[in-house]
């Protein structure tokens, strides 16, 4: 019987933030009658492209935070998971980068004789004599250091973070014509409205784990104690 291998996780890189979701398809996914019924109740008249805009930008924003590699920018926990993780590629490539350098190949070594060239030697210097390779050693040793030194994440684990990130940066969208902070009710009830709206598009991007208040009771918690810790709200 022929044994499956384990499924190995998808490689995001830094040039497909989104999880092969573009900002223009995610913004597709946020509907234009819903941004309708944000501005009658915000009190505008007439579509605003500015505020549309803007409100959209920021739920991509939020949708990044709550993608997995998300978590390395809030969490400590998440974060010295991935230096570990770095520290073994690292590692890696420093042995095969040295086992290549080795090649009596002109065509190898023609085109990797720039990165020679591309840091000096770091010290000690890397057996190899090649400075770059020496590099990975370093950086392997340092992200190893760090994830077995890094304290655990102050006062445990707080998934909400993107969340109340979010709910912060939506005090301004609510403020009175003279810039005036919200009412309470008035904040709570945009909130409540991006809440609702956002558990309809989460099932539209798998890939990201959004953690919402599950009752209105719960999110007229978080939303008190967010405004008591930045006064923003009265």
């Amino acid at each position: 019987m022929t044994q499956k291998s384990t499924p190995r996780a998808k490689l995001i890189r830094p040039d497909d933030p989104g999880h092969g979701v573009t900002f223009d398809r995610f913004s597709e996914i946020v509907s234009s009658a819903w941004l309708e019924k944000v501005e009658r109740t915000l009190g505008f008249e007439g579509p605003n492209d500015d505020f549309r805009r803007s409100l959209v930008r920021l739920f991509w924003h939020f949708y990044r935070n709550s993608l997995p590699e998300g978590g390395v920018k809030f969490y400590r926990d998440d974060l010295k998971k991935e230096l570990q993780r770095a520290a073994g590629l690292a590692e890696k490539l420093e042995v095969s980068a040295a086992r290549i350098w080795q090649s009596q190949d002109p065509a190898i070594f023609d085109l990797l004789r720039p990165l020679a060239a591309m840091a000096q030697e770091p010290n000690p210097p890397h057996p190899s004599g090649v400075a770059w390779i020496g590099w990975l050693r370093a950086f392997a040793s340092t992200t190893k250091l760090l994830a077995d030194t890094l304290l655990d994440d102050p006062g445990g684990p707080r998934p909400a973070i993107p969340f109340d990130e979010l709910a912060i940066c939506l005090v301004p969208y609510c403020r009175g014509p003279d810039g005036t902070p919200p009412s309470e009710a008035r904040y709570f009830a945009f909130v409540a409205s991006v809440v609702d709206f956002l558990r309809t598009i989460e099932k539209r991007l798998p890939a990201a784990k959004f953690r919402l208040p599950v009752t209105d009771r719960a999110l007229r918690q978080r939303l008190r104690l967010l405004t008591a810790r930045t006064s923003s709200v009265t």
